[in-house]
């Protein structure tokens, strides 16, 4: 994405809501300023663990916005009457609540799929016709921000609060539709704070008008009878396997508070590796896993020291390993749970955990493998504001790893994939120029050039197809670990 001042961001979200300059120690008023009367006020938290705990802070003007770019880590991007602390110290805020708001400036749509890209976002909002404003990517996922032309202002019937929760569940209803969406969050309150880092997508032509939203929302079905049958989830690439996290030994092992270690057992020391490494295995972050392991030593008769606790976590998350081993599992749920438990006891009937060999521990290669580096390193280095990539061979072997033979065979089998564009340039100075299909065809379209619609729907009517085949590619050959 090209840069964007993030000053501009700001204000286009909070539309005049908050005051310009600070009421006290501004850097920026000037010395004729006269303070601004009937305005709002934002809040803002350093981190998520302090949000769940209300512990934060009250900003009223756009300066104290952009002053705390760097410092915040969520916000309540619609404007509260007031904002005040809960206590002396002033650490615990207040007011955040419905019956507090002021103005409605935007909805946001938190989704939990990260094995996805901006670009899949934005070709699902072309389908729904529901272009985002801006996308953060966030730790789990993305959240993306769809700001009004116009806010909304609340006044004391709430009547707008009531149309603005429907607006907001008919666009996690639609995105539902594409993406893992998080409909437990209330749309209204908190949300990612936008900064430089996170901001991957911005646009402000695509403002929204509350009153179309409204009647979108109100006919909900029309959008059943598109042009086209859109599938679900056709973002999906890679094969949904089964994580250790949500096998039933995990949550006996977790349950136990009697696991100690002595001579001839699998102790604690056993038992922490194992559930880290399931943990590792199954993607989840490492803060997270050291908090869930923390609390799980903490109830234990004897707990590891900190400092064991802290090797043992780190051992598992240093990739010498590829995830808890099945013959530990069962020895320590036999040692400490009950040695009458069977293999169905202690692993899911249906579906599978794979901890396939590293590409290291391997002499071949597959080319779904290498398809799927190609697909990640060009969404590292394109988007759909440049979606094209120029490189030379060498560049190009060298950054994937690739042989030269190999590098010729993946890009003949790419030439008709319909996901990649490739142009060969002949010549000393040639190579290629690469790019991901979805990402032209949007680029297209924010350009509004000719015909760009119609090849974009063209695209989508055959987009879900070609990526169920390059699944069924990235499936053969591989094994899986039957736990059944």
């Amino acid at each position: 994405m090209n840069r964007v001042s993030i000053s501009e961001v700001y204000e286009l979200i909070l539309k005049n809501g908050l005051r310009k300059n600070k009421f006290k120690h501004s850097k920026v008023k000037a010395l004729n300023f006269k303070p601004e009367t009937n305005k709002g006020a934002v809040f803002g938290f350093r981190n998520k663990n302090l949000m769940t705990q209300a512990r934060g802070f009250v900003m009223t003007s756009v300066e104290a916005v952009k002053a705390n770019t760097n410092e915040l880590s969520h916000w309540t991007p619609n404007v509260y009457r007031y904002g005040t602390y809960a206590d002396a110290k002033r650490q615990v805020v207040k007011g955040f609540e419905e019956k507090n708001l002021r103005q409605i400036n935007t909805f946001v749509v938190d989704i939990d799929q990260k094995l996805i890209t901006e670009s899949d976002i934005l070709l699902a909002g072309f389908t729904l016709g529901l272009m985002p404003t801006l996308i953060l990517s966030t730790p789990r996922g993305w959240q993306a921000y769809f700001v009004l032309d116009k806010p909304v202002y609340v006044n004391k019937t709430y009547k707008s609060v009531n149309a603005a929760k429907k607006v907001a569940q008919y666009l996690l209803n639609q995105f539902s539709k594409f993406f893992k969406v998080d409909k437990n969050c209330n749309p209204l309150t908190v949300f990612r704070f936008p900064n430089e880092e996170n901001l991957v997508y911005f646009d402000r032509n695509n403002l929204h008008s509350f009153k179309e939203l409204m009647f979108w929302s109100q006919k909900d079905s029309d959008y059943n009878d598109n042009d086209f049958n859109q599938p679900q989830n056709y973002m999906t690439i890679l094969p949904k396997v089964r994580k250790q996290i949500n096998e039933p030994w995990f949550n006996m092992l977790l349950k136990r508070a009697d696991i100690y270690g002595t001579k001839g057992l699998l102790g604690r020391n056993n038992t922490v590796l194992t559930l880290a490494l399931a943990c590792y295995s199954s993607k989840l972050d490492f803060g997270e896993c050291s908090d869930m392991l923390t609390k799980f030593n903490n109830k234990l008769v004897k707990p590891l020291s900190k400092q064991e606790l802290d090797r043992t976590l780190n051992s598992a998350y240093s990739g010498r390993y590829r995830g808890a081993s099945k013959a530990y599992i069962q020895e320590i749920c036999s040692q400490w749970i009950s040695n009458s438990l069977q293999t169905k006891d202690l692993f899911s009937k249906k579906g599978w955990y794979k901890i396939g060999k590293k590409r290291s521990e391997r002499q071949r290669v597959h080319y779904s493998e290498w398809r799927r580096d190609l697909m990640m390193y060009l969404n590292d280095r394109t988007s759909v504001r440049t979606p094209y990539l120029r490189i030379t061979r060498a560049e190009l072997k060298e950054d994937l790893g690739i042989a030269g033979s190999s590098l010729s065979a993946l890009l003949k089998s790419l030439k008709n994939s319909g996901v990649f564009y490739l142009k060969t340039i002949r010549g000393c100075q040639g190579g290629y120029v690469l790019a991901l299909v979805r990402n032209v065809l949007i680029h297209d379209v924010i350009a509004n050039k000719p015909h760009a619609n119609e090849r974009l729907r063209e695209h989508l009517q055959q987009y879900n197809q070609r990526l169920n085949q390059a699944q069924t590619q990235e499936n053969q050959g591989k094994e899986g670990l039957d736990t059944g």
